[in-house]
């Protein structure tokens, strides 16, 4: 017999055993705070339908589910994520395409496991120091440009023009501060050349190219870049561009190819013939003014008799001729003027 409260089966005689369940396996008790799974009504064979389609639309724990069904497991049954609706698309307009569309969001990473797409530990950062292409510095890196110079240091200066106290000078103030040997130069513009005349150079249509910035004149010393187009100031390190009228194409070693024909790039010392800009009045005459000492004792031991001959015979030879103008001064006790008009 049933026991207590077990409703009777219809169609089954009394004391007749309990048929045994599908599968072997009690029905699924309800948890709390799940849905309820339910099952489709039975169909009868007579009206439509087939036992084996009846049996096959039973959610029973032997077979597999139905397509649709919330898949079981330990009896509670999964809450399947449902996919948002998807607009409809415009006539005429392409059908966009979503990827892993509906598909659960991924799992929190475990405490200690690295997350995805972060580095492993102990590998190299992207942009690390000698993670670059040779000879490329790292981006961002802010270090400065390292720029190799083409001088070349057969071209030197004059000992007459310039003279240096010490064969080699320190790169660098400290260095000269740490050396404690006094270091200097003696500069004569003006002095002959020794080994020959200095080079004059007559500005063409580009003028006296000369550096943006710190206005130094172009020189030998300087790097041409570019094919020619720029050229680094060897004072400043400041980038110029060459005039057009300038221009000229370099070799394979990078220098110019009219180098040998410009004395300004090819020699150590040059003079320039200033051009009209440089000038804000017509050039003056050259004017040569003389003071004499005319003291008793000047006059006693000749040499007022010495300088008044030796002005007398240079006369005829002073440079800017005949614009030259000459004044005098003569002192004693006191100064005196003379005008020669």
């Amino acid at each position: 017999p049933p026991p207590p409260g077990q409703p009777l089966m219809p169609g089954a005689p009394m004391g007749a055993p309990r048929p045994p369940q599908m599968g072997g396996m009690p029905p699924a008790p309800h948890v709390p705070g799940h849905p309820q799974p339910q099952r489709p009504p039975a169909t009868n064979p007579q009206q439509g339908g087939s036992l084996n389609q009846a049996m096959g639309n039973m959610n029973l724990g032997g077979g597999p589910p139905p397509p649709g069904a919330p898949k079981q497991f330990g009896g509670a049954p999964f809450q399947q994520q449902q996919q948002p609706p998807q607009p409809a698309p415009v006539p005429g307009q392409p059908r966009m395409f979503t990827p892993n569309a509906g598909a659960p969001p991924p799992a929190a990473p475990m405490p200690g496991q690295p997350q995805p797409g972060a580095p492993m530990p102990g590998a190299p950062m992207p942009g690390a120091p000698g993670m670059g292409a040779p000879g490329m510095a790292a981006p961002g890196a802010g270090g400065p440009d390292i720029f190799q110079e083409n001088i070349d240091y057969s071209i030197q200066v004059p000992k007459s023009i310039l003279s240096l106290t010490s064969k080699y000078i320190p790169t660098s103030a400290n260095m000269g501060h740490q050396c404690k040997v006094p270091l200097g130069a003696v500069i004569r513009p003006l002095a002959p050349a020794g080994d020959g005349e200095v080079k004059v150079v007559q500005p063409g249509a580009a003028g006296i190219v000369r550096c943006k910035r710190c206005r130094t004149y172009i020189n030998a010393f300087v790097t041409f870049l570019e094919n020619g187009r720029r050229w680094r100031c060897n004072i400043c390190s400041q980038m110029n561009e060459v005039p057009a009228p300038y221009f000229c194409h370099l070799d394979e070693e990078g220098r110019r190819r009219d180098k040998d024909a410009r004395p300004e790039l090819s020699e150590g010392v040059v003079e320039y013939i200033a051009p009209s800009e440089y000038m804000v009045r017509p050039p003056q005459p050259p004017s040569y003014f003389f003071v004499i000492d005319v003291s008793v004792t000047s006059v006693r031991s000749g040499m007022l008799k010495s300088v008044a001959k030796a002005i007398s015979n240079s006369l005829d030879s002073l440079p800017g001729s005949p614009r030259t103008q000459v004044g005098f001064l003569t002192y004693d006790d006191s100064v005196h003027y003379f005008s020669l008009k």
